[in-house]
């Protein structure tokens, strides 16, 4: 069981119980969540319209190839989405839908909120891959996501979410940041080590940077 959890890390969603997506699309056709650094591809909603926004949105980023890193998808939504805000307008950012590993990454004000805490409907182990050569913080990601495999519920039924404990919120140009270590057009081991080092220095930036224009 160890071993391909370990495999299907970086594509592991844990979903607390089942609720419904519809109207967390509502208000505009792409809904996502923010990591510790930015936009956060793990968990993306997407909703067809007329207009075809959102397949637009993923053609543009398949299309981006000058990302080749581990993170490549990532890093090209973060680009074309940065470079127009016209798309960024069609982009509900949800600070709460998804729980990290804290220690990688919680919001100030869902830290000093119970309720907030609780609110999130999904797991996600968001930056974990990249920790196979430290063995304690890896150990650590395993283990809070066997913690949270465990608290998964899916016979409740499926219940429409209080969506402003979701912390809905418009897309900034903040949300699109790219790392340099991100950016890198290689998957080297190197550049995957690097990516650590830079993020941990580029975060906190980032992060005080939304948290301080957006608040609700």
């Amino acid at each position: 069981m160890v071993t391909s959890l370990e495999h299907v890390l970086p594509h592991v969603l844990v979903m607390f119980a089942p609720f419904a997506v519809a109207p967390l699309v509502n208000r505009r056709p792409i809904a996502t969540a923010r990591d510790y650094v930015g936009l956060n591809t793990g968990v993306m909603l997407l909703r067809r319209t007329a207009d075809g926004t959102a397949a637009r949105v993923l053609s543009l980023t398949w299309n981006a190839s000058r990302f080749r890193n581990t993170v490549w998808e990532q890093s090209a939504m973060r680009s074309v989405l940065g470079a127009s805000k016209g798309l960024r307008d069609e982009v509900t950012i949800l600070d709460n839908v998804v729980l990290y590993i804290a220690r990688h990454f919680t919001l100030r004000k869902i830290k000093k909120n119970c309720t907030l805490r609780w609110a999130a409907p999904l797991f996600h182990p968001a930056g974990c891959f990249l920790f196979k050569g430290n063995r304690q913080r890896h150990l650590e990601c395993m283990q809070t996501l066997r913690e949270h495999l465990a608290m998964a519920n899916m016979r409740r039924a499926c219940t429409r979410l209080d969506e402003s404990l979701l912390l809905p919120r418009p897309m900034f140009k903040a949300d699109a940041h790219i790392p340099r270590a991100h950016g890198q057009a290689d998957s080297s081991a190197r550049s995957t080590r690097l990516f650590a080092a830079n993020d941990a220095v580029e975060a906190a930036k980032w992060t005080d940077a939304v948290e301080d224009r957006w608040r609700p």
